[in-house]
Order: structure tokens, then C-alpha cells, then sequence
């Protein structure tokens, strides 16, 4: 019975922290990222967030995504989601 105790292996502060943002990632409503962030000081947790539209639109995974090009000073052309 000594054993079973001896074979827990306490994850890291650091291990704990990534679980927590892997959890919180997958709340993400957006297919094209699901990533999830954990903000912590002194080891404690301030905040959590994932990917996802704002409130009170709707997801990404439940209605596509919406871009708009964006011209830049250089020419160069990039497209950003419009709902995040």
C-alpha cells in the first residue's frame, strides 16, 4: 500500500498551468485556433480565455468565418477574421 502513495507524480507549476489552458481551449469556438491562455502571478490563477467570438455573435464553427482584406502602408495585403 506504501507504493500506490510513492507512484503519484505531482505535475510541475508550469504543467499544471498548461493543463489548465489545454482545458480552456477546448471552450474555443473558433476551428481555425483553438487556443486557450491562463494568466497567473505568484502562482495563482488571475484569468483564463480561449479563442472565440465576441459575446452575443455568433461562432465561427457555427456559421464560418467573415474576413476582411487589410491594405497596409507597404502594399503588402493581409486578411483578418471579422468576428474576433
Amino acid at each position: 500500500m506504501g507504493n500506490e502513495k510513492n507512484s503519484f507524480i505531482r505535475p510541475s507549476w508550469d504543467e499544471y498551468f498548461m493543463d489548465l489552458a489545454n482545458t480552456a481551449a477546448r471552450r474555443a469556438t473558433c476551428d481555425r485556433g483553438r487556443s486557450g491562455c491562463v494568466i497567473v502571478r505568484d502562482k495563482q490563477v488571475l484569468v483564463t480565455g480561449y479563442v472565440g467570438s465576441p459575446r452575443g455573435m455568433a461562432h465561427c464553427d457555427e456559421v464560418g468565418h467573415l474576413f476582411k482584406k487589410v491594405f497596409h502602408e507597404d502594399s503588402s495585403v493581409t486578411q483578418h477574421c471579422v468576428r474576433t
